[in-house]
């Protein structure tokens, strides 16, 4: 194996269940009811994609533009000065650095967030490579993404691990011949049975990830 592909949000830092409270705030506010299977829906989706799966649910009943910038905003902040690593995350991610792996973040999170936050945690410091779907024009969870992160690398994608703690990002990776590593997140956003069973491997915490083995 020659390098791991880390996703950001729920896998290497505690965020979604941030990103499930706001969405939910935004939404009652507004009288109507939260769905949490429209979350899950809009959790691996670009923008654009979001936009579309939001205002035909609703209806038209909520502006989208109006949720992006009252979200966007906010969540900025936290990416910039709250949300912290997970349990064990940095402690692994040192020890990865000494080894061959190439390391990289594949997150289906904006670069403006994902920049303040590595600015203020110093993940630069551990990460190769930083893919965003701003990288390439193209949504995380399109084939298209992980196609061109195996180019970037330069290597096979039988070669490269992906943790992640959602079962459809896993899923496309097995598909494309990558190996899935199953991350739990307390959110319940994952589908924590079927991520066991599509994953060479699943952790709870990087507490239990043996690097030696991998």
């Amino acid at each position: 194996m020659k390098a791991i592909c880390f996703d950001l949000d729920g896998t290497l830092i505690d965020s979604l269940g941030f990103w499930k409270r706001i969405d939910r705030m935004y939404v009652e506010s507004k009288g109507l009811v939260y769905d949490d299977e429209l979350h899950k829906k809009m959790s691996v989706a670009a923008l654009s994609e979001a936009q579309k799966i939001f205002t035909e649910h609703y209806n038209n009943e909520v502006n989208f533009d109006d949720m992006y910038v009252y979200i966007d905003k906010i969540m900025h902040e936290y990416y910039a000065e709250k949300f912290p690593y997970k349990e064990c995350v940095e402690e692994k991610l040192i020890e990865l650095k000494k080894t061959d792996f190439i390391l990289t973040i594949t997150t289906s999170t904006p670069s403006k967030h994902v920049d303040a936050l590595v600015k203020r945690l110093g993940l630069d410091k551990y990460m190769d490579y930083i893919f965003t779907p701003d990288s390439f024009g193209v949504a995380k969870n399109k084939p298209e993404f992980f196609e061109k992160v195996i180019e970037k690398l330069g290597v096979k994608a039988e070669e490269v691990y992906v943790f992640d703690d959602t079962y459809y990002n896993l899923e496309l990776a097995k598909s494309l011949g990558m190996v899935p590593i199953g991350v739990y997140d307390y959110t319940g956003v994952s589908r924590g049975d079927e991520i066991q069973d599509i994953s060479k491997f699943s952790i709870e915490t990087f507490c239990q990830l043996d690097i030696e083995k991998l």
